[in-house]
């Protein structure tokens, strides 16, 4: 991946944060003309590292736009241009473009989650996608507090609550891993995440849904999937004991937050 945006000719930095316990940075030396690399000290979460690297870039006006990759996600080499061809032809049709996203190919089953050009969505995932500096400018940076889930989503529904349009583009895909493994239960895919995962999903749903910018759908939603949830690992997942652990853990942080 490091190879395939640092041969762009449209990327002149990459900024590259490790928020792993080992350093990494000898892979990335073939490519250090372009390649700069930080290491944090631990794990300070995906809004943290993202933030490092949206500071870093906006010490240059002449940045105009910002591309997020995570460490598992693989690029074909016209990704860039086809995701830029992509946000000249809908900066055409709309003025207020906050965000373009890749259409997501999960890594192990090859789904696509249309087909025209684009569509206008209320949320994307963050890998791949390409962010509008004055947008940026204007709502700020991730929201660090959640350290790893729904922190593309909060970010895409606060650009909305300021007018700025999120869109995926159809015609261009990234390969991506969604959660530790899939299981399919009768027709539906579950994108099952890792154990320490649930605590975040669990603690960050309760955060999110005290706000009124975050859409009704989305709290409905998290609503039942917290009920479902410990079904679900009772009945067919594996680790059975270390995931309801992490279930507890969030729920535990609602009920302290409801009796404060």
């Amino acid at each position: 991946n490091i190879k395939v945006i640092a041969e762009n000719i449209n990327i002149d930095r990459i900024i590259l944060i490790d928020n792993s316990i080992k350093k990494n940075h000898s892979i990335y030396f073939t490519e250090k003309n372009k390649v700069e690399y930080y290491k944090l000290k631990y794990n300070e979460g995906i809004g943290k590292a993202q933030n490092i690297g949206i500071d870093k870039l906006l010490k240059e006006d002449i940045v105009k736009g910002i591309f997020f990759f995570d460490q598992d996600s693989i690029l074909e080499e016209t990704f860039i241009s086809k995701m830029l061809e992509t946000y000249l032809f809908v900066k055409e049709r709309y003025n207020n473009i906050g965000i373009i996203a890749p259409t997501i190919i999960e890594k192990s089953s090859s789904e696509k989650f249309e087909i025209e050009n684009y569509t206008i969505c209320k949320e994307i995932i963050s890998s791949g996608s390409l962010l509008n500096v004055e947008m940026i400018k204007a709502i700020g940076g991730m929201e660090e507090q959640l350290f790893i889930d729904y922190v593309d989503f909060e970010y895409c529904w606060r650009a909305i609550k300021k007018n700025y349009k999120i869109i995926r583009a159809n015609t261009v895909t990234l390969e991506h891993k969604v959660g530790e493994k899939v299981l399919k239960i009768f027709k539906y895919n579950i994108y099952v995440p890792a154990p320490f995962r649930y605590y975040y999903i669990y603690r960050n749903g309760s955060i999110l849904a005290k706000r009124n910018y975050i859409p009704n759908y989305w709290k409905i939603r998290e609503r039942i999937l917290r009920i479902i949830t410990p079904i679900v690992i009772l009945l067919f997942l594996d680790k059975k004991r270390q995931r309801l652990k992490y279930v507890l853990k969030g729920m535990n942080y609602e009920r302290e937050e409801k009796a404060k």
